[in-house]
């Protein structure tokens, strides 16, 4: 088997929705000069030896030394030009996963990225790091930093001290309110970390007393759907409600957990009646138009297209499970409106909502 066709093994393998959901998450293949990385927003379980785009690991290092602008956009459309030109086929399409340079820091050949809702539960619980260090204390934690560029060289750095001071790099790292990279050079090595994690933190969940399924009411009636379609119609529009999709009521994150849940349910679902009114409040407070619609009746989600609506919904239920295991260590913890109005204002994620969209 080639190195192409165990990276995508090991992409089809934790591209269940047990670790990622829609376009998340990430994988990359290495050699001592190419690396093998993921498309930004291809799907994980879609991927074959074929997918992978091929980049220059030498024009990837680039970036380690440039000064960037201070400027944000200004920074981020140059990382973007710079993965772009270190794509060894430049006609291939799709862009490099805006990790690229995380997964090149790694010396490890394989690096698998996911975002599991059980370690969701950790790495958004308000006590992650101690839980982490103490359940964990051969593994690194990175505290939350801004994805892309932000996150490669922070990472990086932390990778090359935790070097320093073991004689190897981390197998594993958790990024608090964001997921978990694995590292390893064989395919059994990231088998075996993830399923010491998984296993580790299922144990967790059972002596905390955590149900690891959240409860989702009855269904909301035909006719209660089309009452909250046609409200959210005349404030937010008619392309907002374009597509929807309902389900019972269940307890939504009170508030973003991760970038996953901003780009594909907004930062904040609308929780209550939508009137005109507090529709209209909603919107002026967080600038956007709620994609989801919480209350006793039901969840109804929203979406340009088909995919857009089911996406926020099963992001909604995610997240509502993420913050019911957070209990288990102390609490979920939500983004601060920076960290996730960055998310939402980035162009690198509104290029992933669109490959999403389908």
């Amino acid at each position: 088997m080639t190195i192409l066709e165990r990276i995508a093994e090991l992409s089809r393998e934790f591209g269940t929705p047990d670790y990622v959901l829609g376009g998340g998450g990430n994988t990359s293949a290495k050699d001592a000069n190419s690396l093998w990385v993921k498309p930004s927003g291809t799907a994980l379980p879609s991927m074959t030896a074929d997918s992978f785009l091929k980049m220059d690991r030498s024009a990837i290092a680039r970036l380690y030394a440039v000064e960037p602008p201070v400027d944000v956009n200004e920074r981020e459309a140059m990382v973007g030009r710079m993965l772009a030109e270190a794509k060894c086929n430049l006609s291939d399409a799709g862009r490099p996963s805006v990790e690229t340079p995380l997964h090149n820091a790694f010396s490890a050949t394989f690096v698998v990225h996911v975002h599991p809702s059980f370690v969701g539960g950790l790495v958004c619980g308000r006590n992650s790091r101690e839980v982490c260090e103490s359940l964990f204390p051969d593994y690194l934690y990175m505290a939350y930093t801004d994805p892309g560029y932000m996150l490669s060289m922070r990472t990086r750095e932390e990778i090359q001290k935790y070097n320093e001071q073991h004689g190897h790099e981390p197998v594993a790292i958790f990024m608090e309110n964001h997921g978990v990279f694995v590292a390893s050079d064989t395919v059994a090595g990231a088998r075996e970390v993830f399923a010491r994690i998984m296993t580790v933190l299922r144990e967790q969940y059972a002596e905390a007393g955590v149900a690891t399924a959240i409860d989702v009411g009855p269904a909301p009636s035909d006719d209660y759907v089309a009452s909250v379609v046609e409200q959210v119609r005349r404030v937010c529009g008619e392309e907002h409600t374009a597509h929807v999709e309902a389900s019972g009521p269940f307890q939504v994150a009170g508030g973003a957990l991760t970038p996953d849940h901003v780009v594909y349910m907004k930062a904040y679902a609308f929780e209550g009646e939508p009137t005109e009114e507090s529709l209209r409040a909603f919107q002026h407070e967080y600038g956007f138009a709620p994609r989801i619609v919480s209350n006793g009746n039901g969840v109804i989600s929203f979406g340009t297209t088909e995919n857009n609506a089911r996406l926020a919904m099963e992001l909604a239920k995610d997240g509502a499970l993420v913050a019911q295991l957070a209990e288990a260590f102390g609490g979920a913890r939500v983004m601060t409106r920076a960290q996730w109005s960055f998310i939402d204002n980035w162009e690198v994620e509104s290029y992933r909502r669109k490959v999403a969209a389908g």
